[in-house]
């Protein structure tokens, strides 16, 4: 084998989030994503994504919904 795993860094320029999402594994699975915020102090994960979308969310504003999609095997919660 020439690689045992292939990962990306994935994310918009603009932004301090970034995916990183497993392409290949040869000893374990690929549908995981790890989801981290470049900061002051450096790469940190971020635990609960869902946070990150739901946050700052108005519960009463006419016509949001939140909808539960799937990346990868983790639920995250999006407006």
């Amino acid at each position: 084998h020439m690689v045992d795993a292939v990962l990306y860094f994935e994310g918009e320029g603009g932004h301090h989030y970034r995916i990183l999402r497993t392409v290949k594994n040869r000893f374990g699975p690929t549908d995981e994503i790890g989801v981290f915020e470049m900061s002051d102090m450096g790469l940190r994960e971020v635990a609960n994504p869902s946070e990150l979308f739901l946050g700052e969310r108005h519960a009463k504003a006419p016509g949001a919904a939140v909808f539960a999609g799937m990346e990868g095997t983790r639920p995250v919660l999006v407006e």
